[in-house]
């Protein structure tokens, strides 16, 4: 398997000016690239993108319970 491309990352955090703690995130990812295998011969150009968020939970979850 051959492969060559790039990849480019985008987004946004959010940070608490109370306690500084990261209140939401998200992040984009932007892949280009060329799959040179024996299932593609004639490598294709592939584009994939994928998001990734983060929320805050509210509360903390207690163990001992």
């Amino acid at each position: 398997m051959r492969m060559k491309g790039r990849s480019l990352y985008y987004g946004e955090i959010w940070i608490s000016l109370d306690d500084k703690q990261v209140e939401y995130a998200s992040m984009v990812e932007d892949v280009v690239m060329e799959l040179e295998s024996a299932l593609f011969p004639d490598a294709p150009f592939i584009n994939l993108q994928r998001e990734i968020v983060f929320n805050k939970a509210n509360e903390a979850v207690n163990s001992s319970q």
